[in-house]
């Protein structure tokens, strides 16, 4: 073989040694790394379920009812139209069979409307309209009205006081009476435990009779005027010193609501008060109702 063909050859060689290698580069570039995979996996994973929680708000039929607690206070001295309003489900939500809203959805909305008591013996009132839902990483959007107020956290408190009071007050049993005395010897003796144990009883029922009265007098007198403070305020503070807000008592709140499927811009309540400034604190439990099927809205960016 002469030298030019041996140089030929290695140079042929070369020349394919060097596509296979750039062909190999190539291939493992393609090829994503492990963390790659995991990561399109979870990206496609979380996608589907944004996509599921869209499907399933879409699904919700008007009339709905879902109840949620306001995430935080909301009062007509300081909120102004405009303002955002969150609630957090507190119940999953079926519908045929499944589940669509969550325990911990959020549903979002604004404040539409506030007027404010002129005076302590004024009427106050303050519009919401609640129009969008998260579910994870999606938002839909959801128009819901207010149907009822629950229950507050100062009235779920003052429930609970007011059952340990009574716990409290309730009279002591009586001492059980000891066994009478066997034999004609002791009849006198048992005679004498008997008149001893029957004034014993009586002394102690007396007591006891007198501490319930005492108790109860006391413990009514306090949440009698606790409760008068309450009003006296709107159920806005307790005791002059103490200055805590509290909601205004749920007996004394009104709730209209405007719901009408054909215009769900307009669908929106307006709760309102006849003495003093509307309060609820964060945690007030609510209960809503769709009013409209919702429609689909864009993603959290």
């Amino acid at each position: 073989m002469s030298k030019n063909a041996l140089m030929r050859l290695v140079l042929v060689l070369a020349l394919v040694l060097g596509v296979a290698q750039f062909g190999s580069a190539q291939q493992r570039d393609r090829e994503p790394t492990p963390a790659q995979g995991s990561a399109s996996a979870e990206a496609q994973q979380k996608s589907s379920t944004d996509a599921q929680a869209k499907q399933n708000a879409t699904s919700l039929r008007s009339g709905t009812k879902i109840q949620a607690e306001l995430e935080s206070a909301l009062s007509t001295r300081g909120a102004k139209p405009g303002d955002e309003v969150a609630a957090r489900v507190t119940k999953d939500v079926k519908q045929n069979g499944q589940v669509v809203l969550h325990k911990g959805d959020r549903l979002l909305g604004r404040v539409t409307e506030v007027q404010s008591a002129a005076t302590a013996d004024g009427s106050s009132r303050l519009g919401v309209a609640f129009d969008r839902v998260v579910q994870g990483g999606a938002t839909s959007e959801l128009h819901a009205v207010v149907r009822s107020v629950l229950s507050t956290p100062s009235q779920e408190r003052a429930r609970n006081q007011e059952m340990q009071r009574r716990h409290e007050s309730e009279p002591m049993a009586p001492a059980p009476r000891p066994a009478a005395a066997a034999g004609g010897a002791t009849s006198t003796t048992g005679g004498l435990v008997g008149g001893a144990t029957s004034t014993a009883g009586s002394v102690v029922g007396g007591a006891s009779s007198t501490v319930g009265s005492t108790a109860g007098g006391a413990a009514g007198s306090t949440v009698r005027g606790t409760g008068a403070t309450v009003d006296a305020a709107s159920g806005t503070q307790v005791g002059s010193s103490a200055g805590t807000m509290l909601s205004t008592p749920v007996s004394n709140i009104r709730v209209q609501s405007n719901a009408q499927a054909e215009n769900q811009t307009s669908a929106g309540s307006v709760l309102s008060t006849r003495r003093g400034d509307l309060h609820l604190e964060s945690g007030t439990r609510l209960q809503l109702q769709t009013v409209a099927q919702a429609e689909a809205s864009k993603p959290n960016q």
